[in-house]
Formats: structure tokens, C-alpha cells, sequence
């Protein structure tokens, strides 16, 4: 997969044809699914390759003039699942307070005509210029001599639109099924494995902290089962995000998996936590004693799952 960066200070055009689908696309849930699916599908029938334009950063973080913001994914995470989904192109579009200025002709001119697009595809809710002023319709319109568009309707799932804002709510409730349901994919985090207090291995359950981006939203807290890719290998694993308030409290939230038949040691090392299901909250117990049972339920449960 190849990845280009467009802005109003370089001279970058796509030097081949494409079709191309247009959004930020946090989380690649299953409404930007649609979009790419129909990119794919229309980039095979013109036999021109397919291409993803987004944006970087945050168009929400600019106009707002916010330090940062949270999201699903990272930027290199998105690119991962985007390469996943057969999508050939990706364009950045360089997002700065002037790109946020241009009038929607403008936009079309100095951003989408660089673009060397056959068709454009957009999600019913796609807006874009000063103040969001284009939408489908001024797309159509003004681009009837440089590109032809497709707008994609809504996808519902129980009964509610598919977006990034419910699936980041969802997350914060902590409800993982769910969530895997909207991305149509499972729910993960990575980071890399920092020393912690070495509690967990003095009751026979050694743990992993992680370390993970700033930027992702984090399940709330409690316990959950789920899996951890090392290496390309799975292995069943049961987390604990929370303040460990039994017998290692500590004041900011930590992130441990206890990884199923595993004794490597990978300090330093990047993992992956796939969540599969939440179990409960974090409670604290009366003694070591009980908390040893709770893990011991939990470990079982993450065991009876299926290999992944």
C-alpha cells in the first residue's frame, strides 16, 4: 500500500487515476466499511486502483485549537486495518488552519482535483470548506467536469447510525461486544510492556503493564478477557485496567494482562490486547485469598475461550 501526503505547501499530484473514498475514518467501523467496499468495487470496474484520502491531523483538533483529541486508532493503526480492507493508496491531507479557510470550489480545486479522482465516494454526512459549508450536493455540482461522486446512505446497527462517536461511548461503558459489533472487527490496544510492581507473580498470576498512546480511548475499568498477539502468535489473556485497589493500589490507571501459558519476558517489547468480552468491575477484596479465587475464576474463563 502506498501512502502520499497532500498539502497547500507541496506540489504532490497523483500521477495515475484513481477512485478514491473520503472521511477521517476513526475506527474503520462498519460505515466506512461501506465506503471503502463500494471504492474497491468501482476502482475494479474502471480498472484504476483504489485510494483512501483522510486527513492529518485531526480536523477537530485544529479548528477547535485542541492539544489533542482521543480516537480508536492511531494514525499507524489505521493504516494497518486500512491495508487489511485492499485498499491500494492512501492520501494524507495536511489539515492546517488555512486547508479549514478554503471555500468548498476551493477545496475541490486545490485538494480533490490533485487527487487525479474518476469518482469520489463519501458518506451521506461528508462536509467539507469553511464551516463545513459543502456537502453531497455541492460536491455533485461543482465537480461535474472533474470527477463523478457516490454518496453512501447511513448504516444502522439496533437500530442506531454506525459512527465513531457512539463506538468511543460504548468503549468508555466498557461495552466490548458490542463495540466489536460496530467495527466488525475486535477491539484492540497496543503498547509496550514497562516493569511494574512484580506484585501479581508473588500470588502465582505475573502480569504485563502497558504503556500505550495517549491518544486511544481505554475500555472503562474492570476486568476482561480476551487474547494478546506477541510475536504473530495469540495467546489467551485476562486484563485488569483500573487502580489494582486490593493489595497494589496505585493512583492513575494501569493497564496488566495476565497472559494464559506464557513465561517469556518482554520488557520492552509491543503487544497487542484484543478484547473479547468484559467481566466484571474492579472490586476490592477482603484478603489475598479471595482475590486468588477471583483470578483463578477469571484465568478459567479467559481459558475456555476458543484459539484465536
Amino acid at each position: 500500500m502506498n501512502t502520499y501526503t497532500l498539502s497547500l505547501d507541496n506540489d504532490f499530484t497523483m500521477d495515475k487515476p484513481i477512485v478514491g473514498c473520503i472521511g477521517y475514518f476513526d475506527g474503520l467501523h462498519l460505515g466506512h466499511q461501506s465506503l471503502i467496499k463500494e471504492t474497491i468495487k468501482q476502482a475494479k470496474e474502471k480498472n484504476v486502483e483504489s485510494c483512501l484520502i483522510s486527513f492529518s491531523p485531526d480536523p477537530w483538533v485544529v479548528i477547535n485549537h485542541l492539544e489533542n483529541s482521543k480516537h480508536i486508532n492511531t494514525v499507524s493503526q489505521r493504516l494497518e486495518i486500512i491495508k487489511s480492507f485492499g485498499i491500494e493508496n492512501v492520501i494524507f491531507v495536511e489539515f492546517t488552519l488555512d486547508v479549514a479557510h478554503l471555500e468548498p470550489k476551493e477545496f475541490i480545486n486545490k485538494i480533490l482535483k490533485r487527487c487525479n479522482l474518476k469518482t469520489l465516494v463519501c458518506g451521506f454526512d461528508f462536509h467539507y470548506g469553511y464551516r463545513g459549508k459543502g456537502d453531497y450536493k455541492s460536491l455533485k455540482n461543482d465537480s461535474i467536469n472533474l470527477f463523478d461522486t457516490i454518496e453512501m446512505n447511513k448504516v444502522i446497527y439496533l437500530k442506531e447510525k454506525v459512527s465513531s462517536s457512539r463506538i468511543i461511548k460504548e468503549i468508555n461503558n466498557g461495552n466490548v461486544e458490542l463495540v466489536n459489533n460496530l467495527l466488525n472487527y475486535d477491539y484492540f490496544i497496543e503498547g509496550e510492556v514497562v516493569k511494574g510492581r512484580q506484585k501479581g507473580r508473588t500470588i502465582g498470576f505475573p502480569t504485563c503493564n502497558l504503556d500505550v498512546d495517549e491518544e486511544l480511548v481505554i475500555m472503562k475499568n474492570g476486568i476482561y478477557i480476551g487474547y494478546v498477539e506477541y510475536n504473530k502468535k495469540h495467546y489467551k489473556a485476562m486484563m485488569n485496567i483500573g487502580h489494582n485497589p486490593t493489595f497494589n493500589y496505585i493512583e492513575s490507571n494501569s493497564i496488566e494482562v495476565h497472559i494464559l501459558d506464557f513465561s517469556e519476558e518482554i520488557y520492552g517489547e509491543q503487544i497487542k490486547l484484543i478484547f473479547k468480552k468484559y467481566i466484571c468491575d474492579e472490586k476490592k477484596y477482603e484478603d489475598i485469598n479471595e482475590l486468588k479465587e477471583a483470578l483463578t475464576k477469571y484465568a478459567k474463563l479467559a481459558s475456555n475461550q476458543p484459539n484465536y
